[in-house]
């Protein structure tokens, strides 16, 4: 089995523990973002199907696609922003 661990040689005046924690930091904030991404993107396509179908209602399908789109970016941009702000 291969060990997918970065090697880190002997504790030098506590390089090991900076260095192992710093990665899991990096790991952390990742795992953050690609969160924020997906629930992101989750959101703008929500809004657009929302838009469509007021668009349907009131039978002025691009201009509710367009108002579904542009709510899904705001929306979009304010997770991210969110998310950036968490660190």
């Amino acid at each position: 089995m291969a060990d997918n661990s970065i090697f880190v040689p002997k504790d030098f005046f506590g390089a090991t523990r900076f260095i192992k924690t710093f990665l899991q930091m990096e790991n952390d904030t990742n795992e953050a973002k690609k969160t924020a991404q997906k629930a992101g993107g989750l959101l703008f396509v929500g809004c657009m199907f929302i838009g469509m179908a007021a668009g349907f209602y009131y039978d002025k399908v691009p201009i509710g696609l367009f108002a579904g789109m542009g709510l899904g970016f705001i929306m979009m941009a304010v997770v991210w922003m969110s998310a950036a702000n968490k660190k």
